[in-house]
């Protein structure tokens, strides 16, 4: 029987290879729906080998962060302590039935102010590194599509309009309910003459 479950995302993070992660079940880069609950698997690699003695690891951390600029505050973060990465072997890695650890995210983890239209995605970076002696050790990187899918993003002033959000790329945008768009707002002009402009709206 086929049942709907959490969507999944498997990744082998390996502290010996510069490639960008790839998910084991679509053999794609990460792609994710906006504002949706998401499963992330990980396993521990050193080349082609499972790490099999987690012991050593303080903790893993997930980091999500805007594409390309990749620095400032993360637009979202994670962490697995050492008391829940467990080991596995490479069966059942290979198998899909056992990971080192799981990042449960849920909707509001990943509920991200984007460009993008509906039906569309914007790319973000995903980086991952465990805490080992105090020392942060690099474990992999990607970049995550994210479709936005009509969900509500950003925040509310009071409990109706208008409503305000900053996208992923910093622009602060005010919603209109007559148009149902979104416009980017900025400030402009001299000292004692500022003036407010608003661009035409988008979805």
């Amino acid at each position: 029987m086929t049942t709907l479950s959490t969507y999944r995302i498997r990744l082998a993070l390996n502290s010996r290879t510069f490639s960008a992660l790839t998910c084991e079940i679509s053999g794609a880069t990460p792609e994710i729906w906006n504002a949706t609950p998401v499963n992330i698997e990980i396993g521990l690699f050193a080349g082609d080998d499972v790490i099999t003695d987690v012991t050593g690891i303080t903790s893993i951390v997930m980091q999500i962060y805007d594409n390309p600029a990749r620095q400032g505050p993360a637009l979202a973060e994670a962490t697995i302590d050492a008391a829940d990465i467990t080991d596995i072997t490479a069966e059942t890695w290979a198998a899909g039935t056992d990971q080192n650890a799981t990042f449960a995210l849920d909707a509001d983890d990943v509920n991200f102010a984007l460009d993008a239209p509906d039906g569309e995605s914007d790319e973000l970076w995903m980086f991952f590194y465990a805490v080992i002696g105090g020392e942060n050790i690099a474990l992999g990187s990607t970049t995550l599509a994210v479709h936005v899918n009509g969900a509500a993003t950003g925040a509310t002033l009071g409990t109706t309009s208008p409503n305000w959000r900053i996208t992923a790329g910093g622009k602060i945008q005010l919603y209109n309910p007559d148009q149902a768009k979104y416009h980017d707002v900025y400030v402009g002009g001299a000292a004692g003459q500022e003036v407010l402009i608003i661009s035409v709206g988008e979805a």
